[in-house]
């Protein structure tokens, strides 16, 4: 048997498992044929959607660590917060410039904040008064509209 990829881009290769790179974003109908030694053919074909990377998020703080008044203290298995604390992030697209973060942070049933930030570093002052675990979301967009999100868990007193 002999195998042969089309990729759509005017990219080929032979073989039964090859890879390839594509240099611009579209939509692309990769065909794979086999033939066989009597010249016997079967073809499929597949779509392929290629896109930008979505921008990447990094928590800096809070962190697995207990904070009292946005100070970090020491370690600990889930971020601790006692008092005032500045949500901050990093946030960076391959492509893209970064075109704004988003934070919200909820209770069990309800939105206890929310910010939009524009410009690097990213972050959030959340100095509601508050008792018990509340969710962090946080939100990165690009100037060409993807976006990613990561979320976590935290502690919060007073």
């Amino acid at each position: 048997y002999t195998c042969r990829w089309e990729f759509g881009d005017g990219g080929s290769a032979v073989g039964q498992n090859c890879s390839h790179i594509y240099l611009q974003r579209g939509t692309y109908t990769a065909t794979f044929t086999v033939a066989d030694a009597e010249g016997n053919t079967s073809k499929d074909t597949a779509n392929v959607s290629v896109g930008y990377a979505t921008p990447k998020i990094t928590i800096l703080r809070p962190i697995n660590a207990t904070y009292f008044i946005n100070v970090r203290i020491c370690s600990s298995q889930r971020p601790i917060v006692f008092g005032p604390i500045t949500i901050c992030v990093q946030a960076t697209s391959a492509n893209f410039s970064i075109d704004r973060v988003e934070f919200w942070v909820s209770g069990p049933t309800f939105n206890l904040g929310h910010k939009v930030d524009k410009y690097p570093p990213y972050t959030y002052t959340w100095i509601m008064p508050f008792f018990g675990r509340v969710g962090l979301y946080i939100q990165a967009f690009d100037t060409s509209g993807n976006s990613s999100s990561v979320g976590e868990f935290f502690w919060k007193f007073f």
